[in-house]
């Protein structure tokens, strides 16, 4: 892996202060107590998963008019899990560990992905590297019990710095942002890795009603190269936000809708439901296909626990 000097990452609470009123949070994902989600266990520690925040239909996501602007809080949520290749099973054990996260700008939002031999560590076109660090310590979410329904879903918030202990401020002429974050290795449980070293440590999880819009969340497979979510089944974004705040400097319009988001947040510690049909087969990621668990009086994030892709699962199995 390519290695860059590693930022200080201050781990924030969840709950932000209130004079933060001109951030905004750049969230694709749809994680909350009313929809549908999924913790993906076909990756292998290494591989990696994004997003590319730029602009959305309407009003929301961010256009080259927004910058110059400020990284406030990043935010990435990966769970507690293992799999035997068939079934993915939850974990109530996860502890924290530790994933190598970059933040890049770019100049013009891209239509196509790099070639393979563009890997974790290296810029697409027009991309100037922002931060990075080799270590980002993330807190798992975890079930209540091994196997069971209940998961809480744990978002881990930091503040990006420079060298300086400076907020990072993206200057005017970029027009979207893309976080890329390499999956840890050194997990204890069955996997559909082959190397025992390359069992994740952290699962990622993603909702599950669907790309918020195309050309947006993606992955990087190991002998697959980058490749878009929707276009290898996966039906939904990543647990990865950011939050920006204007910044002093000419621009054609000031940050839309202060404080707004592109789609809603969820709460540190918010407990979810997990439930698989055993034997089943579901219609986006080759796994399990999934119902809701049972609820409770407290609010629940229905959590759908299932596989990457199945192709990927056979393609290391012959490994």
């Amino acid at each position: 892996m390519h290695r860059f000097t590693s930022f200080p990452a201050v781990l924030l609470a969840l709950a932000l202060p209130a004079s933060a009123s001109a951030q905004r949070l750049l969230a694709h994902d749809t994680l909350s107590a009313d929809t549908p989600s999924v913790v993906s266990c076909g990756f292998c520690g290494d591989e990696v998963i994004g997003v590319v925040f730029r602009e959305l239909p309407g009003t929301a996501g961010i256009r080259d008019t927004d910058f110059p602007m400020g990284l406030t809080n990043l935010q990435i949520a990966l769970a507690a899990a293992s799999t035997d290749g068939v079934s993915c099973t939850s974990l109530m054990e996860g502890g924290v560990v530790q994933a190598a996260v970059e933040i890049w700008a770019g100049i013009t939002p891209p239509e196509t992905l790099p070639r393979v031999d563009v890997t974790f560590g290296m810029a697409w076109p027009d991309e100037t590297l922002l931060w990075a660090s080799d270590a980002v310590p993330l807190t798992l979410s975890t079930a209540t019990v091994d196997g069971d329904s209940r998961f809480d879903l744990q978002f881990n918030a930091y503040m990006p710095r420079d060298e300086s202990d400076e907020m990072i401020v993206v200057p005017a002429g970029n027009s979207y942002l893309r976080v890329a974050v390499q999956l840890p290795g050194g997990g204890e449980h069955n996997s559909v890795c082959v190397d025992p070293a390359e069992v994740p440590s952290g699962f990622p999880l993603r909702d599950n009603d669907g790309v918020i819009q195309p050309l947006r969340s993606h992955i990087y497979g190991n002998g697959l190269g980058w490749r878009w979510n929707e276009t290898v089944g996966l039906r939904g974004d990543w647990a990865i936000r950011l939050e920006v705040a204007p910044m002093p400097g000419p621009r054609d319009a000031g940050m839309r809708d202060a404080g707004a988001a592109d789609v809603g947040r969820t709460d540190t510690g918010m407990a979810s439901d997990a439930g698989i049909d055993a034997g089943t087969t579901g219609p986006d990621d080759g796994g399990c296909s999934c119902r809701l668990g049972a609820r409770t009086s407290s609010p629940v994030l229905p959590l759908a626990l299932g596989l990457l892709l199945a192709a990927i699962v056979a393609r290391r199995r012959s490994r």
